[in-house]
Formats: C-alpha cells, sequence, structure tokens
C-alpha cells in the first residue's frame, strides 16, 4: 500500500517541476520577445509597447462621441473620421432619405 502513495507522492513531485520549468521556460522567452520588440525601430502611429499596455485596459471614452483612443495620432484619427463619413455618405445615398438603420429583422425563409 504505501509503494503506490510514494509512487503517487514521485508523480506529483515530477508535474510541479515540470510545471515550474515550462513557467520558467515561457518568461523567459517572453522576456526575449518582449525585448526584441521593443528594440523595433519606430513607425508611424502605435508602438507594440503602448498596443500591449492597451489591451489590458479599457480606453476611456471622452463623452462627446469621440471613442477612438486619445493617443492615437491625428493623422490616423483624420484617416478613421473620412472613411466613416464616406461609408455613412455611401449609405444615405442607397437608402436615400430613409433615416438611419438600426437593426435588421430576418424572417424565416419560408421553404
Amino acid at each position: 500500500m504505501s509503494l503506490w502513495l510514494i509512487g503517487l507522492g514521485a508523480s506529483v513531485g515530477y508535474m510541479i517541476m515540470k510545471q515550474e520549468r515550462v513557467q520558467s521556460t515561457l518568461d523567459e522567452q517572453r522576456k526575449v520577445y518582449d525585448a526584441a520588440r521593443e528594440a523595433e525601430p519606430g513607425t508611424e502611429g502605435l508602438s507594440t509597447v503602448l498596443l500591449n499596455k492597451q489591451s489590458t485596459s479599457l480606453v476611456n471614452a471622452r463623452g462627446d462621441g469621440d471613442e477612438t483612443n486619445p493617443e492615437l495620432p491625428k493623422s490616423d484619427k483624420a484617416r478613421l473620421e473620412a472613411g466613416a463619413a464616406a461609408l455613412q455618405a455611401q449609405a444615405h445615398e442607397y437608402h436615400g432619405e430613409s433615416g438611419q438603420i438600426t437593426g435588421v429583422w430576418l424572417d424565416a425563409i419560408p421553404s
């Protein structure tokens, strides 16, 4: 009876040791990856470090209808707003004066 208990204890010890080894390897590789990403040359727009930081927190909307990130470059913000206005004009041209679409009602397709 005690032999299987010793085997069980050894198995649990091995699993704990293996988990710690895998976790430490993952942490080391994550540090190497983050260091390589931080060393990348800067590009126009948001950096990887800022995106990683923002992905863990909610973006605070200012309440005036502007839901873009305040740290977004003005050129990107203007490009996004121009694209949204063009799509809205295209939808208005297609639908005419019927107003804004707030939802779509899907009926079952008769067979």
